[in-house]
């Protein structure tokens, strides 16, 4: 081997390099061509080991089929799903699937392993479940993702007959009460007590009418009696007079005992007619006023508790008329709900498979013309690959002999 310090006096002047290379040509497709022809049993055997190695693969790969099953999510009577979609995806992927999957290899012991993807399409109600695998373990993939969908149907139905009691309890309820509003029975002791107590104040006002004609009557006796007490005043008070012109007489004639006794009489009977004036003037002008004021007090009295229980009974009988309206609007809207309860029902939606666990029609992922293909591309691209190194190799080496005959 040559020594390194005499390396740099192989550079020539010509513009060599230091190891007495010639310049480099540009390379022509001629050239391409001569190293493509020289070694065109190596491009074939590339060619041909990558397609033998393409058919191979090819055979030996099993056709994958894709397994997929819908599921769509149950609504309450609200129209509320029953789990929001992130939830419905956090127990399928942590809990229902890994559950299915590790009691399948529990129980038959199979040294395949199994994958179940699943996904909710955005803005939907729906869960899909997919797998992808040989047509030989069809039945396998379907019967998960069966058993997959099954949990989760189970899981809502607790929560739909839940729901469903609470809704029938309801219903129940609020049939009894429409029996109960609808029960003329009850309804009619209601009725019949405000049309007592609307007859009783009728009565009560009939009462106070007659009692008030009684005292207008009384009124105007008193009118009477005013005008008789003037009279038997007037009559009193002539009699009087004559018994006291008499008295007059009497007194110039009193001589005797037997005339002194007369004047004794006479003087009881002026005493006797003053006092009874007095008391006529005392019943016309103090005791018949009084009365007059009573009686106008009582009929006063009497007409304001008319005014009274009549605004009583119109009140009752504005009760009565409220009473059959809200009944008949109690009716109307006890019925309502009743049919609101009964359409909730009908619209309450399981979890139920929208699509059944179904293999698909066609081979997924790559086929086996892809594959071929592929390896005879690859193939013909390695094989030139090989070529131009193998080449430029050769080249190399004889071009380093030729500068370096050590080498």
């Amino acid at each position: 081997m040559m020594p390194t310090e005499t390396l740099p006096e192989l550079a020539t002047s010509s513009g060599e390099s230091p190891f007495g290379y010639p310049p480099r040509d540009e390379v022509s497709a001629i050239d391409l061509w001569r190293v493509l022809v020289k070694r065109k049993w190596m491009v074939a055997a590339v060619f041909a080991l990558s397609l033998v190695a393409g058919v191979a693969q090819a055979l030996l790969t099993k056709a994958s089929y894709t397994y997929h099953t819908v599921v769509e999510i149950g609504r309450d009577g609200g129209g509320k799903l029953l789990d929001s979609p992130d939830t419905v995806l956090a127990k399928l992927d942590k809990a229902y699937i890994p559950q299915t999957l590790r009691d399948y290899a529990e129980s038959n012991q199979s040294p395949e392993r199994f994958k179940i993807d699943v996904r909710v399409p955005k803005g939907s109600e729906l869960v899909m479940l997919e797998s992808r695998g040989p047509a030989n373990l069809a039945s396998v993939y379907l019967l998960l993702q069966g058993a997959v969908a099954d949990k989760l149907i189970q899981d809502h139905q607790r929560t739909i007959d839940q729901i469903h009691r609470q809704y029938e309890a309801e219903l129940a309820r609020a049939r009894m009460r429409l029996d109960e509003l609808q029960d003329q029975r009850i309804f009619t002791v209601q009725e019949k007590a405000l049309q007592g107590d609307i007859a009783r104040g009728k009565q009560k006002i009939e009462s106070l009418k007659d009692q008030a004609k009684l005292l207008e009557t009384q009124q105007k006796r008193l009118d009477e009696t005013k005008h008789l007490l003037g009279q038997q005043i007037s009559e009193s008070k002539a009699l009087l007079a004559v018994v006291t012109e008499n008295r007059g007489r009497a007194v110039n004639e009193a001589t005797n005992e037997a005339k002194a006794m007369t004047l004794l009489m006479i003087d009881s009977s002026i005493a006797e007619s003053r006092s009874r004036v007095a008391g006529l003037e005392e019943r016309l002008y103090i005791g018949l006023e009084n009365e007059r004021e009573r009686l106008g007090k009582q009929l006063a009295d009497d007409r304001r508790e008319q005014a009274t229980e009549a605004g009583t009974v119109g009140e009752l009988e504005g009760k009565l008329v409220k009473l059959r309206v809200d009944h008949e609007r109690d009716i109307a809207l006890q019925q309502q709900t009743i049919a609101e309860i009964e359409a909730k029902i009908a619209v309450l939606r399981g979890t139920h498979p929208l699509l059944a666990p179904m293999r698909s029609l066609e081979p997924t992922g790559t086929g086996r013309r892809s594959i071929v293909a592929v390896a005879a591309v690859l193939g013909l691209i390695g094989g030139l690959f090989l070529v131009f190194v193998v080449e430029f190799l050769q080249n190399a080496r004889n071009e380093t002999r030729r500068v370096v005959p050590e080498f």
